[in-house]
């Protein structure tokens, strides 16, 4: 995959990664920053997305005019997006990319054992954080010519996940979702 990024021109393309600070969207944030790209990562752990932050930091070039940015949002609350687009938009600019990757597991167990209150959490997190994040970028990047979204799911999508209910439906709604935006946009 590294190869295939080598291959793209992303010297100064901006890309902000929801999740960044961990997992697969760390690993975006640093396959980015190695070809070039500015990047502006979220997570709600303010220890880790420090942690992440300087880690990143290490691989930029001295001297080197790339930027990152971080930040401490839950992207399932939509005022925090708002003020988060309205960050991101002042310190890093037009964003040519969207990475939607945060995501949480939610209760583990049978549906009728969940806790509804987790259950309604990892919904906000996973589908209506891509939908908030989406609704307060795409316009942005309509209005200056385009850009890329790029949605992160796991398999809950694919198939059924027993003992993992909210992850399952959030990810499978999530998906039709972004199916349905690319054929609007």
């Amino acid at each position: 995959m590294k190869n295939e990024i080598n291959l793209l021109n992303l010297s100064s393309k901006k890309v902000f990664i929801s999740g960044g600070n961990r997992g697969i969207g760390f690993e975006f944030a640093k396959t980015l920053l190695n070809v070039g790209a500015d990047i502006a990562f979220c997570g709600r752990d303010e220890e880790q997305v420090l942690r992440s932050h300087k880690e990143l930091e290490k691989i930029l070039v001295p001297n080197s005019t790339q930027k990152i940015f971080s930040y401490v949002v839950d992207i399932g609350d939509k005022y925090e997006v708002e003020k988060l687009k309205d960050l991101v938009s002042s310190e890093l600019g037009v964003i040519d990319a969207l990475i939607c990757n945060a995501a949480v597991i939610g209760p583990i167990g049978p549906f009728l054992e969940n806790d509804l209150d987790s259950w309604e959490s990892a919904l906000k997190i996973n589908l209506m954080g891509s939908i908030f994040l989406i609704h307060k970028f795409l316009p942005i990047m309509i209005e200056n010519g385009g850009g890329k979204i790029i949605q992160i799911s796991g398999g809950g999508a694919t198939s059924p996940l027993p003992n993992l209910s909210s992850y399952a439906a959030s990810k499978t709604a999530v998906i039709r979702f972004i199916e349905t935006l690319a054929l609007e946009c």
